[in-house]
This record gives C-alpha cells, structure tokens and sequence, in this order.
C-alpha cells in the first residue's frame, strides 16, 4: 500500500513540476518502447544511453517502464504472433529479415526473436501517436485540472489520514539525512 501511495505522490509531483511536458512526455514514450520489448535486447540499452544523453525526464522513463513492463509482458501471446507473422509469414519481408540476423553486430539485437520484433514494431509504430498524446495530456491536465484535484476533497481525506502523516514524516527524514 505503501508503494502505491509513493508511486501516486510521484506521479503527482512530476506532473505538477515545472518540468517541461515535452520532457515527460519523452520519457514516458521511451519508457513505453523499454517497458513493451524484452529487456534483455541490446536496442533497450541503447535507449536507455539515449535518454541519458536527451533531455528526458528519468522519472517519468522508469515509471512508465515499469508500468508497460507488466503491460508488455500480458501481451506476449500478441507480440508473438505479430513477429511470427513479420518474420514468417510475410513472404517479401523474408529476405529482409534474414539479411538482419546475419550481421556482425545485428544478432545482439535478437530481431529473429517473434516477441521482440512484435512487441518493438509496435512500440515504434506507436511512439510518435504516444508522445505527443502524453505532451498535450499533461498540458491539459496542468491548465484544466490540476487546481481542482488539489482542491478537491478526496485529496484533503487523503491528506488527514494517519497514513499521510506517516509518509510526509518519511520524506522529511528522507530529505534531512539526503536519502
């Protein structure tokens, strides 16, 4: 429970932070291709020294890894008949595919697995659509809603529970000792 509130806080903070939604946005959608495709593929490492060198918001990247990391991962029956369907059954595409796997470096890449390919040809066909929807999102939430969330009364019940108080005494501790 205590995870879930922190996650909550987070996201919270991030989307009311001056940072720029162009910024979250990124993150997320990177994120977003990270979380989708296997982890253990060497386009994941080279996003993840991509978004090290970019201007993107490294919050919103693990968050958003780990939620479509579940997400990817219900989703492997999908992905695996997409990339058997890229690789396999589309017969122009053949030569391609096997030209991609013969390399001297392409084969980290792991491109003749099905799941890595459907579930990367998605998130790249995805990632543009994502991206903005997430920039314009944010930017609506920061002009029209994030005034009334923070006035609402769930949030002040949220605010006067025990469990509240016990957070906020956590991060003060956590900023006292630079934690």
């Amino acid at each position: 429970m205590f995870v879930v509130i922190k996650t909550v806080h987070s996201i919270l903070k991030l989307l009311n932070s001056e940072t720029s939604p162009w910024q979250i946005a990124a993150g997320v959608a990177f994120g977003f291709i990270v979380g989708l495709t296997p982890l253990t593929s060497l386009h994941n490492l080279i996003l993840f020294l991509l978004v090290c060198l970019l201007r993107v918001n490294f919050s919103a990247f693990f968050i958003s890894m780990a939620v479509f990391k579940i997400v990817g991962w219900l989703l492997d029956p999908v992905w695996d008949s997409f990339g058997y369907w890229l690789l396999v059954d589309l017969k122009p595409a053949r030569s391609f595919w096997i030209e991609m796997t013969t390399g001297p470096l392409l084969p980290f890449f792991r491109f003749n697995n099905t799941v890595v390919m459907g579930s990367l040809s998605v998130a790249l066909i995805l990632f543009v659509p994502l991206f903005i929807g997430a920039a314009l999102g944010i930017r609506v939430y920061r002009y029209r809603y994030r005034d009334r969330i923070r006035d609402s009364k769930l949030v002040k019940v949220l605010q006067a529970t025990p469990l509240w108080g016990m957070y906020q005494k956590y991060e003060a501790a956590k900023a006292r000792f630079g934690l």
